[in-house]
């Protein structure tokens, strides 16, 4: 039986709205594509997510992505306030689940910066039993370990959590670990899923 729903956040909780985020800043379109390549786009962003390194050499590993771009790089990177929105729909989804008795948790790769810096877009995870930003464990998906470290954390069964996140290799990582998954398209999918599945 399920008893927990664990979500990741980015694309699911908030909006992931980088290449948005960017265009604000004025800039040509071809080099707002190249900050997103070099960027939010590129394994390098893993290495912000996964809290092993400093903001400074994660941001000058964006920088060795495309070294003719470093002054938008740079201008960018200097506040992420705005590289998230917050979905309406989230608070009282988590609400409505609590009430009908699941616990509700998140496990998310997360860098600190944008943890920090959008504070006011996850104000959702008060309304959480709890959960797992990457880089507070140095640990990203689809890394099997991190779920495990959740299940650890909060004396979970992988047979009593549905994890939804929208990428396909997370998901298949957490089967992997013993979870049910959805991959999260829109909410009113993964209920008639949930609903497929007697939750």
């Amino acid at each position: 039986m399920i008893r927990n729903i664990v979500f990741d956040i980015g694309n699911v909780c908030v909006d992931f709205c980088y290449r948005e985020f960017f265009e604000g800043f004025g800039f040509e379109e071809e080099i707002v594509e190249r900050i997103c390549k070099a960027t939010a786009e590129n394994k390098a962003w893993d290495a912000g997510d996964s809290g092993l390194v400093t903001e400074e050499e994660v941001l000058n590993l964006y920088i060795s992505q495309d070294p003719e771009i470093e002054d938008y790089i740079r201008k960018v990177y200097a506040n992420f306030s705005g590289i998230i929105r917050e979905r309406e729909e989230t608070i009282p989804w988590l609400e409505e689940l609590r009430a009908k008795g699941f616990g509700v948790y998140y496990l998310s790769n997360y860098p600190s910066k944008i943890a920090r810096e959008c504070a006011d877009q996850m104000k959702f995870i008060e309304h959480m039993d709890g959960g797992i930003l990457s880089y507070k464990v140095g640990l990203i998906k689809p890394d099997g370990e991190i779920f495990r470290k959740l299940l650890e954390m909060y004396g979970l069964k992988a047979e009593e959590c549905l994890f939804l996140d929208d990428r396909a290799d997370n998901c298949l990582a957490a089967k992997q670990e013993g979870f049910t998954a959805i991959q999260f398209t829109t909410r009113e999918e993964v209920l008639k899923k949930m609903a497929q599945l007697g939750i």
